[in-house]
């Protein structure tokens, strides 16, 4: 055949098998259940050799058996949150490591899809505890980060009253003075223009 061939690992209406069984790589392992959906073409330029390789046309089930291997070896190397959370790039290495295979049959991967992904019941509420670990302590972090925030920030603004009094407290002492300044000259010109005021009486009163 020249058209796609479907491989399908589901939990259930796929012909070639259910979803793949394995383990997640990291520290924290665990099994899961992962659906994938493949789709191959035959490299028809090679369609001697395929014959010879496949008298009775069963290249199909080999297919399977050689993409269900790789799946499950490629499962073994990423972590449970690169399959929960970089489902694109998943896809991509499992094409990949499928291909690997079915290429030296004379076949290859034109498409890949991820369906379902499983835990065990354990292994889904230890998952659920660690994220609600790391969420409180990321949480914990956060609020360490804001109380450290606000402590600067009251002792900034207590900072600036600080200036603002001070400023306040300069300004209010040098108008004062200013002020004080300005009625000591006042009275001085008063007390003045009272002396040439009664001078000038005195004269005009003096007899003559």
């Amino acid at each position: 055949p020249t058209t796609w061939q479907r491989i399908g690992f589901c939990a259930s209406d796929c012909v070639d098998g259910g979803a793949v069984n394995s383990k997640t790589g990291g520290q924290n392992s665990v099994p899961v259940q992962l659906e994938v959906i493949l789709y191959y073409k035959l490299r028809t330029e090679n369609a001697p050799e395929i014959f010879d390789r496949y008298p009775r046309l069963n290249w199909h089930a080999d297919y399977v058996q050689k993409a269900k291997s790789a799946i499950q070896s490629a499962i073994n190397k990423q972590t449970l949150d690169e399959l929960i959370t970089k489902r694109e790039s998943v896809a991509q290495y499992l094409a990949l490591a499928v291909n690997s295979e079915l290429q030296a049959v004379d076949g290859m991967v034109v498409a890949c899809y991820l369906g379902s992904l499983s835990l065990a019941d354990s292994s889904n509420q230890a998952y659920i505890a660690q994220r609600v670990t790391q969420r409180n302590a990321l949480t914990s972090q956060i609020a360490g980060e804001i109380q450290i925030l606000q402590q600067q920030t009251k002792a900034d603004v207590a900072k600036e009253q600080v200036k603002i009094s001070t400023l306040l407290s300069e300004s209010y002492a040098t108008t004062n003075t200013t002020v004080a300044e300005a009625r000591a000259v006042g009275s001085e010109e008063i007390l003045k223009a009272q002396g040439e005021a009664y001078q000038m009486l005195k004269t005009e009163l003096a007899p003559k």
